[in-house]
C-alpha cells in the first residue's frame, strides 16, 4: 500500500471540498492562474486509486458545480459538454474572465445565463475588453428570476460604455432572487418597493455616484448588512448621473434621518465629496455594532463647496463633526477585538489632507501598515483653513482609546504655519503620544518630503513635559531628510538623560545623505547607537563607539 492510500478518505473529501470556495467570492485559483486547474487536479486524484476515483465520482456534487468560463471556452467542445453533463441538476458556481469581443466566450455564457440562471449558486464574472459590448447579452439577468442565486459579481474594466442597471419596467431578475446574499455591480440599480430580497443581502457593492437619497434609500432597506463597499466611479459613469444626482453635489451640507447599521462588519467606502461622506457618516448608527474594519477615502478638488456652503467653513462644523466621525468608527473597530492586531499607525497631517491608516506591523520598508483595519482619508481645499484647530482635536479625541498594543508609528505633518497658531497641538500630541506606552518604532517623513527637521523638533518640544513617555521607544526611523545636527542631537540626549535611548537611528539611502555632505562623527558620542543607511541594494550599519566613525561623514558614495 502507498503512502497515497494512507490520507483518510474523510480529508480528502474537505480538499475537494475546498476546491469550489464557498461565497462570497471566487475560488482563489480563479485570482492567482497559479496551480494545476481543480478540474485538472481531480482527474490526477482519480487515477490513484480504484477507492480516491470512487471518492472523486461521489463528490461530482461537490467540485461538479463548478463552472470556470475561462477554462471551459478553452477546452474542445466534447470537453465541455462532458464537464456539463457531470453538473446534473446542482447548483452552479459560475466564475472566471471573460473576453467579451470572443464569440465562443459570448456564446457560451448566453447559452449558461439564458439555460441555467435559474439553479446558478453564484455567478462571479470579470469581463475582459468591453469598448464594443452587445449589451443584449445581459438581458436574461433582468428578464429570468434567479430563485437559487447566493452571490451575484459583474467587474467591468475601468473604461467602461456603461449599461444602465434597470428602470421602472426592468428589473435586476425580474425581482426574483429570494436567496441573494451578495451583490455587486459597478452602476446604479433601480430596485422598486416590492423588492423584498433587498432584505436578505449581507454583501452589497455599488458606486458612490449616486445621490445620497438613493444610496441612504438602499441601505434603510439592507437591514442584515455585514459587508459595505461604496466604490469609486469609474471613468465614464458621470454620464449617467441625473440632474438629481449633481445638484445632491451642491445640498449635501444637510443631514440626512439616521441608517441603522448595527449589523455591520466591515465598511470601504469611497466619495469624491466631502460633503457627501460626512453626511452619509454622520447619519449611520452603529449601535453596539460588531464593526472591525473601516476603510474610509475621500478625494474633493472641487471648489464648488466654497461657493455655496461658505457658512459651514466658517462655524465650526467640520471641527467638530470630522475628529468625532474618526473617533466613533476608530472606537467600534478596537472595540471589536481588532486593538490586539493593529500595532502600525500611519498619520499624514497636511495642508488639505488628512490620512490615519492603522493595521498590522509596519513593515521593514516603512511604508503605510498592511492589512488595514481601520483607514479615515480626506482630501479638500475645505481642509486648509481648518487644520490649526482640527488636528489637534483628532489628537485629543484619539488619546482616549486604548492602543496600549501600538508599536510602530509613522508621522507626517508639513503644515508648520499652521502650528504656529495653534498652541493646543504640543498638549493634544503629548495626550496621544502618552497613549502609546508600547511604542518602539517612530518613523518620519516620507520619501520624497523634507519635514522631517520640523517634525522632530516639534515631537521633541511635546514630549519635553514627560519624562516618562514613550518608554519602549528604541528606534527612529528618518525617511528621506536629515534634521539639523542640533533638533538631532536633542532628541537623542533627551532620550539618555531620561534613561530610554534611542538603540536604532535608521537613516535614508545613501544617495539622499550625499547631497547633505555633512560629518555625523558627533553621533559616535552615543555609546551602542546603531546607525544604519542603505547603499545601493545593500544595507550598512555603525555601532557608536566601535572605533570606526569616518564611516559617517556621507561625502563619499561608497564609505566602505
Amino acid at each position: 500500500m502507498t503512502m497515497y492510500h494512507t490520507i483518510p478518505t474523510d480529508i480528502l473529501w474537505c480538499i475537494l471540498d475546498e476546491l469550489v470556495d464557498p461565497v462570497p467570492g471566487p475560488p482563489a485559483f480563479l485570482i492567482n492562474h497559479e496551480g494545476l486547474h481543480p478540474i485538472d487536479t481531480l482527474r490526477s486524484v482519480s487515477q490513484v486509486c480504484t477507492s480516491w476515483r470512487r471518492i472523486v465520482l461521489e463528490a461530482a456534487s461537490i467540485w461538479g458545480r463548478l463552472i470556470d468560463v475561462e477554462y471551459l471556452i478553452g477546452q474542445p467542445r466534447h470537453r465541455r459538454e462532458e464537464i456539463m453533463a457531470r453538473t446534473k441538476d446542482s447548483p452552479l458556481h459560475v466564475c472566471g474572465f471573460l473576453n467579451i469581443k470572443d464569440d465562443a466566450a459570448r456564446d457560451f455564457l448566453h447559452t449558461i445565463v439564458s439555460n441555467e440562471l435559474q439553479r446558478i449558486a453564484v455567478l462571479i464574472l470579470n469581463i475582459r475588453l468591453m469598448d464594443s459590448i452587445d449589451l443584449t447579452l445581459f438581458d436574461p439577468f433582468w428578464q429570468q428570476p434567479a430563485p437559487n442565486l447566493v452571490a451575484f459579481q459583474i467587474i467591468y474594466p475601468y473604461a467602461t460604455p456603461f449599461y444602465r442597471g434597470g428602470h421602472a419596467d426592468k428589473v435586476l431578475f425580474d425581482n426574483h432572487a429570494p436567496c441573494l446574499r451578495s451583490l455587486s455591480l459597478p452602476y446604479k440599480l433601480y430596485f422598486p418597493p416590492t423588492t423584498s430580497w433587498l432584505s436578505g443581502l449581507t454583501t452589497l457593492c455599488m458606486p458612490s455616484s449616486g445621490s445620497l437619497e438613493w444610496i441612504s434609500g438602499v441601505l434603510r432597506r439592507t437591514p442584515r448588512l455585514s459587508v459595505l463597499r461604496l466604490e469609486k466611479p469609474r471613468r465614464g459613469m458621470n454620464r449617467f448621473l441625473s440632474t438629481d444626482d449633481k445638484n445632491d453635489e451642491i445640498d449635501a451640507g444637510g443631514t440626512i434621518a439616521p441608517i441603522d447599521m448595527r449589523t455591520l462588519r466591515e465598511l470601504n467606502v469611497y466619495f469624491n465629496s466631502l460633503q457627501k461622506i460626512v453626511a452619509l457618516l454622520s447619519a449611520i448608527y452603529l449601535g453596539e455594532s460588531v464593526l472591525c474594519k473601516a476603510l474610509v477615502r475621500c478625494e474633493d478638488h472641487s471648489d464648488h463647496f466654497l461657493q455655496y456652503n461658505t457658512s459651514i467653513t466658517t462655524d465650526g462644523h467640520y471641527n467638530s463633526v470630522v475628529p468625532s466621525l474618526i473617533y466613533d468608527f476608530f472606537q467600534k473597530v478596537l472595540s471589536n477585538g481588532a486593538g490586539d492586531t493593529l500595532r502600525g499607525i500611519y498619520m499624514y497631517l497636511g495642508h488639505a489632507e488628512i490620512d490615519i491608516r492603522v493595521g498590522r506591523q509596519i513593515d521593514g520598508q516603512c511604508r503605510p501598515p498592511d492589512d488595514m483595519s481601520f483607514r479615515f482619508s480626506l482630501t479638500s481645499h475645505t481642509l486648509t483653513s481648518l487644520v490649526p484647530t482640527l488636528i489637534p482635536e483628532i489628537w485629543q479625541l484619539l488619546s482616549d482609546l486604548d492602543m496600549s498594543h501600538t508599536s510602530s508609528l509613522h508621522l507626517r505633518f508639513d503644515c508648520q504655519d499652521a502650528w504656529a497658531a495653534a498652541p493646543s497641538a504640543h498638549l493634544a500630541l503629548l495626550s496621544f503620544l502618552s497613549r502609546l506606552p508600547t511604542l518602539h518604532t517612530l518613523i518620519l517623513g516620507h520619501e520624497w518630503g523634507s519635514e522631517e527637521a520640523f517634525n522632530l523638533r516639534f515631537i521633541h518640544d511635546s514630549m519635553l513635559p514627560d519624562l516618562h513617555i514613550c518608554p519602549s521607544l528604541k528606534t527612529l526611523t528618518l525617511k528621506s531628510w536629515v534634521p539639523g545636527i542640533q533638533q538631532l542631537d536633542e532628541f537623542l540626549s533627551h532620550r539618555q538623560k531620561i534613561g530610554s535611548p534611542i538603540q536604532n537611528l535608521v537613516l535614508p539611502p545613501l544617495d539622499f545623505m550625499r547631497s547633505y555632505r555633512q560629518d555625523y562623527r558627533w553621533l559616535d558620542q552615543f555609546h551602542g547607537l546603531k546607525v544604519v543607511w542603505q547603499v545601493l541594494r545593500s544595507i550598512n550599519e555603525y555601532v557608536c563607539g566601535s572605533g570606526s566613525p569616518e564611516v559617517l561623514i556621507f561625502d563619499n558614495p561608497y564609505p566602505f
